[in-house]
């Protein structure tokens, strides 16, 4: 018997075999393709265009998010405009020297718990750029991964990228640095929110002094209605009294009347918004002054007695036309109410 004639007439047959298997199968797989409906071939196509372009996405070209619906702070005492998203609140904290800051201003999300990784911060410190990124180094962070130069409308400081671990995991962070005169402004957020919170970041300037001397004039302007006007107060920095994102003032003033006629007490609201004033007064008279063409007026209480003058006077409230306006009302209500 011949072993190997054997072994060598096994292993033709089995290549025969296999080779008719491989043709078959080939064969069946054409036929299948070829029938198959063309809305499943397309199926199959998309699946794989989808596979490549999420291998290839640029994330250095992302659209930007939107700030367009976002909420406008101002803050007149420390001179700054920032937006905020819509859902986020705002909570003041007063610092000191021990805190390193004077003033923060954290804007977070209220549905979600308070922490360093919730909205954004911008604090007012009294320290230069070089000084706050010292102490940042060993207490906040390890190590600042990157720093670079930042300019934007009316500020140029510093942007200072850098990791924060919480539970095993980095998220990236970013401290940006912006002076200008007595504090620094430290915008603290994390790096997907930083630049949109940039772009709306401005400083402004209010000028106290001129919106004293504007209000006085206001009054005087108003077809006599502060014609009596004898004493004008300081400008105060008062609440944002119609939810427009801006904080308004108040300047008050008083007059003297006549012998048989009551002192007259003026308040004037001006809105940074809108750079506009609106004044109130609140006096006795026997009637209803005339020549209020730029006033309206309304009675609080008829036949008020005035001492050493007997009754019969009215204790009444003008307000400058322009409170008239709906979109107004709230300021027409808080100064109604300051008079009574």
């Amino acid at each position: 018997m011949n072993i190997f004639k054997d072994l060598e007439k096994e292993w033709i047959t089995f290549g025969v075999i296999l080779f008719f298997a491989v043709v078959t199968i080939g064969l069946a797989g054409i036929y299948t393709y070829k029938h198959m409906p063309r809305d499943s071939v397309s199926s199959v196509e998309q699946q794989i265009n989808v596979v490549e372009k999420e291998q290839v996405v640029d994330t250095s070209t992302s659209t930007p998010l939107s700030t367009s619906n976002w909420q406008i702070y101002r803050n007149n005492e420390f001179g700054f405009e920032v937006k905020y998203p819509d859902s986020f609140v705002v909570n003041e904290k007063l610092g000191g020297i021990d805190y390193g800051y004077t003033t923060q201003f954290r804007f977070e999300d209220p549905l979600k718990p308070p922490s360093f990784f919730n909205g954004f911060t911008i604090e007012t410190k009294t320290a230069r750029a070089a000084d706050i990124k010292f102490k940042m180094i060993g207490h906040v962070v390890d190590e600042i991964k990157r720093e670079t130069e930042i300019k934007g409308e009316g500020y140029q400081g510093t942007k200072l990228e850098y990791d924060i671990s919480t539970s095993g995991t980095s998220i990236p962070f970013t401290t940006a640095i912006l002076n200008d005169g007595e504090f620094s402004y430290t915008i603290t957020s994390s790096s997907d929110l930083v630049n949109q919170i940039l772009s709306t970041f401005r400083f402004v300037d209010i000028d106290i002094n001129e919106i004293k001397k504007q209000a006085s004039l206001y009054l005087i302007n108003i077809d006599g209605f502060g014609s009596g006007v004898e004493q004008i107060g300081e400008v105060k920095q008062i609440e944002d009294v119609n939810n427009d994102g801006y904080n308004e003032f108040m300047v008050s003033a008083s007059g003297a009347g006549g012998t048989c006629v009551g002192g007259t007490n003026y308040e004037v609201l001006y809105s940074p918004r809108d750079s506009e004033y609106f004044a109130a007064a609140r006096s006795l008279l026997e009637s209803l002054p005339l020549g209020t063409e730029k006033t309206f007026c309304t009675i609080i209480n008829e036949d008020r007695y005035w001492e050493g003058c007997g009754g019969g006077y009215l204790d009444y409230v003008c307000f400058s036309n322009n409170l008239k306006e709906e979109k107004h009302a709230a300021f027409k209500e808080y100064l109604e109410e300051i008079l009574k």
